[in-house]
């Protein structure tokens, strides 16, 4: 079963897959709450001590900074992935029995699917995680139809195992 995709890398794309439900961990999805643990423990610590009151200043001022720039968190990932080689070319996905192709800019790399860390689906489309650095992001929006969608899922089943493919449609 061969099954292309071409899809452009370009900002939209990068937008979509930062709205998606697996783009960051769960540090990078919840960082206000770190910034708001970070501002808790900077005025504890400096209220209730007298040798470490820097310590807290510090910890305040890093809570701080954190909740101001979160509102644009999703604006920061953009950005920096507008940066990498892979942005703003066509992006050519070939789904083999046994491999994923993936060919951009004179680039052609070929994946096991046995090789892969993991397969994500969301209700946006398909993340393939490579390795920690590595992944590709497949939105809906570049297929033809459900029915595409539904067979893509359905052949992504079959080839990786149960604990590397996760599917949330939520």
């Amino acid at each position: 079963m061969d099954i292309e995709i071409i899809q452009k890398q370009d900002r939209k794309l990068l937008i979509e897959h930062a709205k998606s439900s697996f783009n960051l961990t769960w540090i990078g999805k919840y960082e206000w709450l770190m910034a708001t643990i970070f501002l808790i423990l900077g005025i504890l610590i400096f209220l209730f001590t007298e040798t470490i009151r820097l310590s807290g200043l510090i910890f305040i001022a890093i809570g701080l900074l954190e909740l101001i720039k979160y509102p644009n968190r999703i604006n920061r990932w953009v950005d920096k992935k507008t940066r990498e080689k892979i942005f703003d070319n066509e992006i050519k996905f070939v789904f083999k029995d046994t491999l994923l192709e993936v060919s951009y800019a004179a680039i052609n790399k070929d994946y096991s699917y046995n090789d892969m860390r993991q397969c994500l689906i969301s209700k946006t489309g398909f993340l393939f995680k490579v390795s920690y650095t590595e992944y590709y992001y497949i939105s809906f929006s570049s297929l033809e139809n459900n029915t595409m969608i539904n067979e893509l899922t359905e052949f992504l089943k079959s080839r990786f195992d149960n604990k590397r493919i996760k599917i949330k449609m939520k």
